[in-house]
């Protein structure tokens, strides 16, 4: 069964989160997947408890909350997720698409600009090269959820010639519009 998590595009990078923490999202994931949305929730709050830094079980919550109907509450952890995590370009997407599903396109665009802003920073990085490939995809796709379509694609294009080990999700955004990028859905995160 795929439930849904509000549209991260690539996984969230935590950076080393408390084992505890890890063990209790992962058995969330699980409830998750069998529509045990209450009970996860009560997990995912408690791995946050432990580590309030631990990024991917607040993805995980926005996820329930948003089964749940439970807009305040989505809305609410985007919020939290952005103070712990200010420097997190993914998490400022993720919210972006929050408040795109909930109507609030002036504080998505914002979060899709704020989180332009980090994935260029990140790519300005010389020092850090591990995840340059993603980060530019991203920066593509921050692109073209800014209305900014023909940079957007432009950067894509570039990317298939620079990564072609990444021609796969290129060509899918290639090949998406902005709306079905927006409303892109992923499987839970583990981990």
């Amino acid at each position: 069964m795929n439930k849904i998590i509000i549209g991260f595009l690539l996984f969230l990078i935590a950076c080393h989160p408390d084992k505890n923490a890890i063990e209790l999202n992962n058995i969330a994931c699980n409830l998750i997947v069998k529509g045990q949305y209450d009970s996860a929730k009560v997990l995912l709050i408690d791995a946050i408890k432990i580590d309030s830094t631990y990024n991917i079980a607040y993805n995980n919550l926005i996820s329930v909350y948003d089964e749940l109907n439970d807009t305040f509450s989505v809305l609410r952890t985007c919020e939290k997720l952005l103070k712990v995590k200010p420097k997190l370009a993914e998490a400022w997407m993720g919210s972006g698409f929050v408040y795109y599903k909930y109507g609030d396109s002036i504080k998505s665009n914002s979060c899709f600009k704020k989180s332009l802003d980090l994935f260029n920073e990140q790519i300005s990085n010389l020092k850090d090269t591990k995840f340059i490939n993603a980060n530019r995809i991203n920066k593509a796709v921050c692109l073209i959820l800014l209305s900014k379509d023909s940079d957007g694609r432009f950067e894509l294009r570039k990317l298939l010639k620079d990564c072609p080990e990444d021609s796969n999700i290129i060509r899918l955004f290639l090949n998406m519009s902005r709306d079905s990028i927006i409303n892109l859905k992923t499987k839970v995160n583990m981990n």
